[in-house]
């Protein structure tokens, strides 16, 4: 390649004689007959490659806001050259003002760049080399009078065009390029313009007919993305003192929710005196931010990260309303530096109007399908607790207040008093039939929640399908059979006590749930999407040992030491002997009296045997033996009763090896049967006496792999 002379080229003065006239009219008729970006195309790569062989072509629009060059096609001659177009745009916004003042200070005819002047940009850094082969690279800016349109650069290989006979072509014709650029892009100009105009008014129709934050979605997804690039958008309410605002409305195709902190930063309120949003506030109008520039905020929200670290290059955000009474905040999001250009900008301005509008229809139906929510909530609140308060005083007790007055009684007495007045969880551990619901109870009624209700729920009784839902409710529709929305315990028991009885039998799954109501104090309904906080008190009763269901991992240590806050053991009644007597005159009068019958007391041999019998059943297998003489004897003075007899146990089991509370368990089981004859289900039978559902007790007799032979 020749030298080219850093000055102007005396060739360009007789640059008319690389064109014949005859040829020089039939190119501009040619040019003059271009309408379209991709007749222009067309053009570069089949007349002008016939007049300066080339192996590739770029046209690039300037942008007057940003005053750079961007891309806008390429004549696509050649499928494998090693040219990247993206490092070539880069290099365009990058290098734009080098360019223009490296022309400018040339005066070169027809604007040209020529490749030494290409070399030496790269030279001095002001452009990137972004070839790897033997190419040299020639241009002109596109200028029609004082405005600058664009610019054309040819790619040519070193070896086979002499790059002076390029750059004299473009001297020449330049003139003609920069017109039909300028018609081009004039021409698209007014067709978005009225491509605009049409879908601003049917966006304006859209936004009135708005019925939910879908609707908004669609709208804003489908139909602002074709009028300007961005990635995604985000509405945001402003709280009602006016000091933070929150997301509202969430865009389903945010490449943000993949992001570790996206779902704790949707949660989160931010303020409105960060800067953006304050000066948003402050102008009224559209503003834009550089995202790099947002992280080195001090005082950056979380969102700004987020947005960083998926590539996020700049921010729009506009204030919704009036001055004195904006609703919220709309922001846009893109990857692409430059997109919000200043037709964007005023799009965004056109359709705010209708977007405020929009977000405070929203916000009124909100508003009005919250109250009518609420309305209902309460309503199924006082239906639900009228029903539990039904079944509280329709429950029969076994009885009515904790009778005792031995040291181990005295003991409980003692915790009860110690725990009552306060908020603390609460663990009773005992046999079954030792009262532990009953000394719920009383904790709870002198408490300072007595007025409220003590909600009770047994994790044993209740399929494993169902005791979610059973604890924390469910939304109408959220799994099969769910027809309405129901509440579940804890929003019942909110203000009060809930009693989760047998908790050892919780499965593990719903342990982790409990753990977290347990630590945050609220709960989620089955199928919603939103936390409901609860003021609730546990009380939990079990008749196993948690300690050795934790190591054999059955029951989590963290729920175990969550709920062991203020443990309470219950002594079984072969502890207690001392109050048999108390407790039988107790059980004397109050099945005397429900069932007709005057019965005095017992006889000294009944009160000897009582004393001698390890009632595994406790205090509720007595008060079953107690009713079950008044009706059986005629005497004002029971003299005989029936006891259980290992000897003559009709109930065999095959199960070997069980651990102790395992096996205390079946031992008690067993024992009720054979002294109920063997009857499980029905008025006597072991299920009644043992205080749980058949259901329970036929899966607690399969599980403990008891054997039954027993008479109906």
């Amino acid at each position: 390649m020749s030298k080219v002379n850093d000055g102007i080229s005396e060739n360009y003065m007789d640059a008319e004689s690389i064109l014949p006239e005859d040829t020089m009219i039939r190119l501009s008729q040619s040019l003059a007959t271009i309408r379209t970006k991709e007749a222009f195309q067309l053009f570069l790569r089949e007349k002008l490659y016939r007049l300066v062989p080339f192996k590739e072509g770029f046209i690039s629009t300037f942008d007057q806001t940003t005053e750079s060059y961007k891309p806008y096609f390429t004549s696509h001659l050649f499928k494998q050259l090693a040219f990247d177009e993206q490092a070539w745009g880069t290099t365009l916004a990058v290098g734009s003002s080098a360019i223009n003042e490296v022309i400018d200070s040339r005066g070169l005819q027809g604007h040209v760049l020529t490749s030494r002047m290409f070399e030496q940009l790269v030279e001095s850094g002001h452009f990137f080399e972004i070839s790897k082969e033997l190419l040299v690279l020639v241009g002109c800016r596109l200028q029609a009078g004082d405005h600058i349109v664009g610019f054309l650069c040819l790619v040519l290989n070193k070896s086979q065009y002499h790059a002076n006979y390029a750059e004299k072509l473009l001297a020449r014709i330049s003139g003609h390029l920069s017109t039909v650029l300028a018609n081009i892009l004039a021409l698209e100009q007014l067709s978005n313009r009225d491509r605009e105009q049409a879908a601003l008014l049917e966006i304006s129709n859209d936004f009135a007919a708005i019925k939910d934050s879908k609707d908004f979605l669609d709208i804003v997804n489908n139909k602002l993305k074709k009028l300007f690039n961005f990635s995604h958008s985000v509405l945001s309410l402003i709280t009602e003192d006016g000091q933070y605002l929150y997301p509202y409305i969430f865009d389903p195709k945010n490449p943000n929710i993949n992001h570790q902190l996206y779902d704790n930063a949707i949660k989160l309120k931010f303020p409105t005196t960060y800067h953006i949003f304050k000066e948003s506030l402050e102008k009224g109008t559209v503003l834009v931010y550089k995202v790099d520039d947002l992280l080195m905020d001090e005082d950056a929200p979380v969102f700004i990260k987020i947005n960083h670290d998926n590539k996020m290059r700049e921010m729009a955000v506009l204030a919704l309303g009036a001055e004195g009474s904006y609703v919220g905040f709309i922001q846009f999001w893109t990857r692409v530096m430059g997109a919000f250009s200043p037709s964007c900008l005023e799009i965004i301005g056109s359709v705010s109007q209708q977007v405020a509008i929009a977000l405070s229809n929203l916000l009124a139906k909100d508003k009005i399908a919250e109250q009518l929510a609420e309305i209902e909530r309460y309503k199924k609140k006082l239906e639900d607790q009228n029903v539990s308060l039904q079944e509280e005083l329709s429950a029969q007790y076994k009885y009515s207040e904790i009778v005792g007055e031995g040291g181990a009684i005295n003991s409980v007495f003692k915790a009860i008093g110690q725990v009552a007045s306060s908020d603390s969880t609460v663990l009773i551990i005992g046999e079954t039939g030792t009262g532990k619901e009953l000394i719920a109870k009383e904790i709870h009624n002198r408490s300072k929640r007595s007025t409220k209700l003590m909600v009770k729920i047994n994790c044993a009784a209740i399929p494993l399908n169902l005791i979610e839902s059973e604890l924390f409710g469910h939304e109408k529709g959220s799994f099969t059979g769910a027809g309405e929305r129901k509440l579940g315990k804890f929003e019942l028991a909110d203000g009060g006590t809930l009693f989760l009885d047998e908790v050892g039998e919780m499965p593990m799954e719903v342990q982790s749930k409990l753990l977290r109501v347990l630590q945050e104090r609220e709960i989620e309904r089955i199928g919603a999407n939103f936390p409901i906080s609860i003021d609730v008190r546990i009380i939990a009763a079990t008749n196993r040992n948690l300690l050795q269901s934790v190591a054999s991992g059955n029951f989590r240590a963290d729920l175990f030491y969550r709920l062991n806050v203020f443990p309470i053991v219950v002594p079984p009644l072969r502890e207690r002997k001392g109050d048999i007597r108390i407790l039988v005159n107790h059980f004397l009068e109050k099945h005397g009296k429900k069932i007709g019958r005057k019965i005095m007391g017992i006889s000294k041999q009944v009160l000897h045997d009582f004393r001698q019998y390890d009632w595994p059943g406790n205090v509720r297998e007595l008060e079953h033996v107690i009713e079950r003489s008044i009706l059986m004897t005629s005497q004002p003075i029971i003299t005989e009763v029936y006891l259980p007899n290992s000897k003559t146990d009709r109930i065999v089991s095959f199960l070997e090896d069980l651990p102790p509370t395992l096996a205390l368990e079946k031992n008690h089981i067993t024992q009720v049967l054979q002294q109920c004859g063997g009857k499980v289900s029905g008025s006597g039978g072991a299920a009644e006496v043992l205080g749980m559902p058949p259901s329970t007790l036929f899966s607690k007799l399969k599980r403990l792999g008891i054997k039954r032979n027993y008479s109906m």
